[in-house]
């Protein structure tokens, strides 16, 4: 449930308003001792510019912004994990957007 703002995130940003047919694909696969988590869409896509003011934004306490759940999500995951998690997004403008979260398996 935790990632719920993401997969709600690619389905309003991403392929709401898309010609054709729209997909989300979840992945979740264990790997080098991590759980992985990949949210994919074939929607619209972002510019870098847009992803680097996301990445900002995750990465600053007091900002504001439309993306309060998945920064929610992303500073729990932050205060719980450490250094252990990580996060990114590759995105590109009408090609659809990937954002794959990476937990540790056992966290000791």
């Amino acid at each position: 449930m935790a990632f719920l703002p993401f997969v709600e995130n690619a389905s309003i940003h991403g392929i709401e308003n898309i010609a054709g047919i729209g997909y989300i694909n979840i992945q979740i696969a264990q790997e080098n001792g991590q759980i992985v988590f990949v949210i994919m869409d074939n929607g619209k896509g972002m510019d870098q510019e847009k992803i680097r003011e996301l990445h900002h934004y995750f990465e600053a306490e007091s900002a504001m912004g439309d993306s309060i759940g998945m920064k929610n999500v992303i500073t729990r995951l932050r205060i719980y994990y450490g250094e252990s998690f990580s996060f990114t997004i590759t995105s590109e403008s009408g090609a659809g957007t990937r954002i794959m979260l990476r937990l540790p398996l056992n966290n000791k």
